[in-house]
């Protein structure tokens, strides 16, 4: 017998796995109030109370009762089936749910699927699963009854390793959206792959040597900024390869018309204000100059929607911000005759009212047709030739002047 805890709304899909899971077992469901969810103290009481056995969670409430566990110095050992879906979620989280919430007895399983495919479609039993060199947990491989695949834009299937669109057919397909169908036109294809139609999920993934498909991102969280395609993912994840950072989300603000930067709010292990300079400094080992954020803002702690996850909607309207906290480098003047020019020639072109000497020209929103003219304009200045390359190599003000002082032209 097990004692399956339910937690998902009954607005949301999972809700009918959860009923439908205890009811074709025959076990008992535990009702979980939602103001309990985001609340891990009456988490644990409950799961404790009633020896819960079999649960499916969504990264963010995991992460929030392991981290009470953590801090309690507290484990749960009633778990034999833990299910993790409807967000991604990395190798730390695993090797926590591991640590907190597992005994011998324990299967533990990474879920994926869509409501317009009945739910779950791949599975992947991530127990025994390690590999510290990964990025997320995959999601695995299809049910018998579905069929998943990954496929470019002109639904063509892609080879191994190659990132594209995950589209789903099988038995649990929906006909399409009620009263909508140019909607269900966009979204539920006819290919010469299936022998019936398939959902495109507007996920992104890529399939692995071993057949296990692993998610991405959402191809509606890609961003474009000044130009650039931009995988805010890749970017978080760099992020927490910092030791101080406990989670994270990259957003693109608008800070003039057309004009973007890119925002990450993070919480930290230990809150204390951020030492801006330092995760800057890890970030450009992994990531080029316009992938870097510009803005750091700190949170006591992310706004979740009613499903337990992040609600990034509300995260630039939070007040949670720790207080005292340097979003950027400190703004610095330029001091000598040629900082000035150089300065003056980024103001007119970037349009930008503050400006330090320090900023990086692709975070604040420089592209490379402007980095071409700013060049022209720096040479006239200098009276000699600047090249491209060493614009693009010393992207800064005070770095670019730098360059210029200690690289006197050959006679």
């Amino acid at each position: 017998k097990h004692n399956h805890l339910q937690m998902a709304n009954y607005s949301f899909d999972v809700f009918c796995g959860d009923i439908a899971r205890s009811i074709l077992y025959g076990d008992c469901l535990i009702l979980c109030k939602q103001v309990d969810i985001l609340d891990p103290k009456k988490l644990f009481t409950l799961i404790k109370k009633y020896k819960i056995t079999t649960a499916e969670f969504i990264p963010s409430v995991i992460n929030n009762l392991i981290k009470f566990l953590k801090k309690e110095k507290i484990n749960i050992k009633t778990f034999k089936n833990i299910i993790v879906g409807s967000d991604k979620w990395d190798y730390t989280d695993l090797t926590q749910i591991k640590r907190f919430m597992s005994s011998n007895n324990t299967r533990i399983f990474n879920s994926y699927g869509t409501t317009e495919t009945t739910i779950d479609s791949t599975f992947f039993n991530c127990t025994s699963f390690i590999n510290k060199d990964t990025k997320n947990i995959p999601i695995g491989k299809s049910f018998p009854c579905s069929k998943v695949l990954i496929v470019n834009n002109t639904h063509q299937i892609n080879p191994i390793n190659i990132p594209g669109e995950i589209v789903i057919s099988g038995s649990g397909l929906a006909r399409g959206y009620i009263n909508n169908q140019k909607l269900t036109n966009s979204k539920f294809i006819k290919s010469t792959f299936f022998k019936s139609k398939f959902y495109k999920t507007n996920d992104f993934g890529k399939m692995s040597k071993i057949n296990n498909i692993e998610y991405i991102s959402r191809k509606d969280h890609q961003l474009k900024i000044n130009g650039r395609r931009v995988d805010p993912s890749e970017i978080e994840y760099a992020i927490l390869k910092h030791c101080t950072i406990e989670k994270c989300v990259v957003i693109k603000s608008e800070y003039k018309k057309n004009r973007y930067t890119l925002n990450a709010y993070i919480t930290t292990l230990k809150k204390t204000p951020l030492d801006i300079s330092s995760i800057k400094s890890t970030l450009y080992n992994y990531l080029p100059p316009h992938m870097v954020p510009y803005n750091f803002i700190q949170l006591t702690s992310f706004p979740l929607n009613k499903n337990g996850k992040v609600d990034t909607t509300k995260i630039e309207k939070s007040r949670k911000i720790i207080p005292n906290n340097k979003n950027h480098s400190a703004l610095i003047k330029p001091s000598s005759y040629l900082e000035k020019s150089i300065y003056s020639v980024w103001k007119k072109q970037l349009n930008i009212e503050q400006l330090s000497i320090d900023d990086n020209f692709f975070q604040i929103g420089g592209q490379s047709l402007q980095a071409i003219w700013m060049v022209n304009e720096i040479s006239k200045i200098i009276n000699r030739d600047l090249s491209l390359q060493s614009f693009l190599t010393n992207p800064s003000i005070k770095g670019l002047a730098k360059y210029i002082k200690t690289n006197k032209p050959i006679n």
